[in-house]
């Protein structure tokens, strides 16, 4: 499965993540890891960002610095679990989805990335906490929002 991930992750490794947070994330990357998975990651992109300014910011903690560690090496620096989706080879999103992300009382600009990255893959598939940005595309034809929640009960 070709996947996209938003800023949860990274939130949920922090020092200060609740043991729920903190239990999402570990079963999220053990499956991934777990099988021939890939995570699609926009270079330059916010996630990418956010991933290296958490690892520094929470560096003072041992145990978020090794979180962040292992994450950064096992997925980010892993060419078989990360594919870059780079601006030379970005894809043009189809006009209706553009439209949604777009609209009235959005914020096209925070979440434009994960359609490029998502765009890339084959499955088009956007894992995200964010329940108003999965209300916003559920009719999407082309892309796939699901919540972290619906998502990890059934993957392995």
């Amino acid at each position: 499965m070709e996947l996209v991930v938003n800023s949860w992750l990274p939130e949920r490794m922090r020092p200060n993540a609740t043991e729920e947070e903190l239990e999402s994330v570990k079963r999220f990357l053990a499956a991934f890891l777990q099988n021939d998975d890939k995570m699609f990651v926009r270079r330059p992109g916010q996630f990418l960002d956010k991933i290296y300014t958490c690892s520094k910011t929470y560096d003072y903690d041992e145990l978020a610095r090794e979180r962040f560690k292992f994450f950064i090496v096992n997925v980010i620096n892993n060419s078989k679990k990360c594919i870059f989706v780079d601006d030379e080879n970005l894809q043009e999103l189809p006009a209706s989805t553009l439209e949604k992300l777009n609209s009235e009382k959005t914020n096209y600009y925070k979440d434009i990335f994960l359609f490029e990255a998502a765009n890339s893959t084959v499955d088009k598939i956007i894992v995200s906490t964010d329940g108003r940005l999965k209300d916003q595309m559920a009719d999407d034809e082309t892309f796939q929002v699901v919540l972290l929640e619906d998502f990890l009960k059934d993957y392995q």
